[in-house]
């Protein structure tokens, strides 16, 4: 495996990660959105499998983003249109700030 597929590799199963917990869904939840497996969103999130590409597609709209934003391959073009999805597409903030910023915003939306 080549450093740049690698690199897809992980920005990928870091984005699915990360949308999925900046939504608020447990594995279970999207694999059910996009009629799938827990297992299977579980090893995408592992790196061990990587969605096919009707599953990309699927992630993307479910997260309203670009395919090419779900695997790091350039930054957003536009301004994220929630505020879940660009805290959690950030490549400047570390998890522990990522946590903090989503737990702060659903208590101050009142839905944490």
């Amino acid at each position: 495996m080549s450093a740049a597929s690698s690199d897809v590799g992980s920005n990928l199963r870091n984005a699915i990660r990360r949308l999925r917990s900046a939504h608020g869904l447990t594995q279970a939840e999207l694999a059910a959105a996009l009629g799938a497996k827990q297992q299977t969103v579980a090893k995408w999130e592992a790196g061990e499998t990587r969605p096919k590409l009707p599953e990309l597609v699927a992630l993307a709209r479910r997260f309203n983003v670009t395919t090419d934003e779900l695997l790091g391959l350039r930054p957003p073009e536009h301004p994220a249109t929630n505020v879940e999805t660009a805290i959690a597409l950030d490549p400047n903030l570390t998890d522990r700030q990522r946590t903090a910023l989503l737990e702060s915003y659903r208590l101050a939306r009142g839905r944490a």
